[in-house]
Parts: structure tokens; C-alpha cells; sequence
């Protein structure tokens, strides 16, 4: 076969796999999700946002319950590429879902063989050098061992040690800063709502790749698996915009080269207010933070999960 027959060809083969010729077509890819490992449960937080180059944006879920049962639960929160993510997901779900004695170590072991099944397929072969990957960060809870939380990177799938945080995406440096902000140690899983929303928000804010609606889900100690009610990431959302709002108003008051004694009390007297009115909002998450339903979307007050994304 001539070369240049070769080059009119619309296929190429690549080790093993089809593509078109030249560079595949930009996927899809999730922005900032969040995990916080707690003594009492982890909780998943992420925006809804997918985006594809500077001027194609849509949304779609980024976090899924997997499942709930008297012998695991699992719930898997991923940034990365879509297509990829979402097989990934399938194939876990569809492994899990087999009776057995579960516990971490083969909780573990399948999401490897996922993983590396995968990215040998479908991310390694693949001809550019921005390759379509995608990580995960998953809540497990087995009645032998409680709740603990996994990080992946490409194949290699590790343990989140207590007390963890974690951001992927492209939002994670404005979600991080904001963590940093806060520099509070979340050990439950009502106080890593709070944070959770409050980085979401950050990066939301600061990241033009990150939008959309802020999802939180919690998996607790009791092996239950919930999405935060719509009023109740409403309230958290308002506590990060006046937490925003105090610093940027303290800054604007003490200006640079106006430390002044009526400046400094301008800015006590407005941290002052400001903490009244975000001890208030701490206050009505109580009344809030019922979760909407069980994760099995037939019971009649089942929390409405997110639509599968579309695919391209």
C-alpha cells in the first residue's frame, strides 16, 4: 500500500485501536469535584458543569451512587473525561453488584482491573499527547470496616488516610486555596457539608470551567447513601457567599496603608456582624440537613438523581 494512499484513508490503527486520523476529538471533561474523609462518613461535593474547549459548555452529573446494600455501599465521585469515566462506572457497578463478602481489599482489587482494563483500551493507545483520562475519588462503607475513601490516579487506586481531603478537576488549586482559607480539621461529616460547598463555590467562582448547580452526597457510618437536600445546599451555598463577601469587605477596609485605629475598628465592627449572621446560618442547617431520600430512585421519597450525561 502506498503512503499515500494511506493518507487518504479516514482510519488510522494505533497498537491495537481505531481513530480517526489526526488528533481525536476534545471530550467532554468534569471540573472540580471534592471528598473529605470523616470520622462519622465521607462526603462527595462537585459542580455540575462539563466542559469541552473555551466555548462548549453543558452539564451532567459528576457523582454516582453505585450501590446500598446490608453488604456494601458505594458511591463514586470522577473529574476527568467523560466517555471514559462514565464506562468506567458501568463496569464497577456492574462488579459489585455480585453477592459476596466484601471488604476494602477486593473493593479495591476490582476497581483496579477497571482501571487498567480501561486506559490499556481506550487512554494509553489513544495518538495525542493530552491522553483522555479521568480519576475518581470513592466512598466505600462495608459493615467489617466502616466508611473510608479511595483516590485514583490513572490505574493505581490508593487509600485516603483520616482525617483527608481531596480535590480533582480543574477546579482543585481554587478549591484547595479555599480549604487553606477555612483551615479548619473536618472530622464530621456536617462540618465537611460546610466546607465542601464553601471550595465548590471557590471554585466555581475562579475557575471558568467549573458552573452549574453545587451537588453534595454523604456516605455515613451506617452504610447510607444520600444526596443533600436542594434547601439545604441553598443554605450552605449563602453561608460561602457571606464567608466571600466578609473577606472581601475586611480587606476593603483595611487598605493598604490604612491601618488606621478607626479602620481597625470599622473592620472589627463589620467581622463582628458578619459572624452574627453566619452563626445564624450555621444554626438553620439543623433544620435543613434531613436528606431528601434513599438512594433506590423507586421509593416513593427518593431524592431525583441527575440524568446520565449525554454522549457526543
Amino acid at each position: 500500500v502506498k503512503i499515500k494512499q494511506i493518507s487518504r484513508h479516514p482510519l488510522i490503527c494505533h497498537r491495537g485501536s481505531v481513530y480517526p486520523l489526526g488528533k481525536p476529538r476534545e471530550r467532554r471533561k468534569l471540573t472540580i469535584v471534592a471528598g473529605f474523609l470523616c470520622h462519622d462518613g465521607v462526603v462527595l461535593a462537585s459542580d455540575t458543569m462539563y466542559s469541552s474547549g473555551i466555548n462548549f459548555k453543558t452539564e451532567g452529573p459528576k457523582i454516582f451512587p453505585v450501590c446500598e446494600t446490608p453488604e456494601l455501599s458505594v458511591i463514586i465521585s470522577g473529574a476527568g473525561n467523560v466517555s471514559n469515566m462514565t464506562l468506567a462506572v458501568e463496569q464497577i457497578t456492574e462488579s459489585l453488584t455480585v453477592s459476596s463478602r466484601w471488604n476494602l481489599k477486593k473493593v479495591r482489587a476490582v476497581i483496579t482491573d477497571v482501571l487498567v482494563d480501561i486506559h490499556a483500551k481506550h487512554v494509553t493507545p489513544v495518538p495525542v499527547q493530552d491522553k483522555p483520562t479521568f480519576d475518581f475519588l470513592i466512598g466505600v462503607w462495608s459493615p467489617s470496616e466502616g466508611t473510608a475513601m479511595l483516590e485514583t490516579s490513572w490505574s493505581t487506586v490508593n487509600r485516603v488516610r483520616f482525617p483527608g481531603r481531596r480535590f480533582i478537576g480543574g477546579g482543585s488549586e481554587s478549591a484547595e486555596m479555599a480549604g487553606a482559607l477555612i483551615r479548619s480539621k473536618v472530622s464530621s461529616v456536617e462540618a465537611a457539608k460546610v466546607v465542601a460547598s464553601f471550595c465548590i463555590d471557590a471554585a466555581k467562582r475562579f475557575s471558568r470551567d467549573c458552573g452549574g448547580q453545587t451537588r453534595i452526597w454523604t456516605l455515613t457510618q451506617d452504610g447510607k447513601v444520600r444526596r443533600c437536600r436542594t434547601s439545604e445546599v441553598s443554605e450552605l451555598r449563602k453561608y460561602s457567599e457571606l464567608v466571600f463577601g466578609t473577606v472581601g469587605e475586611f480587606l476593603e477596609v483595611l487598605d493598604i496603608g490604612s491601618y488606621s485605629t478607626s479602620a481597625i475598628d470599622s473592620a472589627m465592627g463589620i467581622m463582628k456582624i458578619r459572624a452574627m449572621e453566619l452563626g445564624a446560618i450555621r444554626e438553620s442547617f439543623g433544620s435543613t440537613s434531613k436528606p431528601e431520600g434513599p438512594l433506590n430512585p423507586q421509593h416513593p421519597t427518593a431524592a431525583p438523581l441527575d440524568p446520565p450525561p449525554s454522549q457526543e
